[in-house]
């Protein structure tokens, strides 16, 4: 039996659990105002 992962879901998937746009890879502004890097924040 062989399985198949869609990387591409895999990825996104990932990338929301930790905190960072799904599309972009970049922490949400929310998550680095968490780890208290605010100052470092880029809208």
């Amino acid at each position: 039996m062989i399985t198949t992962i869609d990387i591409d879901t895999l990825a996104k998937d990932y990338r929301v659990g930790m905190g960072w746009d799904p599309d972009t890879g970049r922490p949400t502004r929310s998550t680095v105002v968490e780890l208290d890097l605010a100052d470092f924040a880029v809208d």
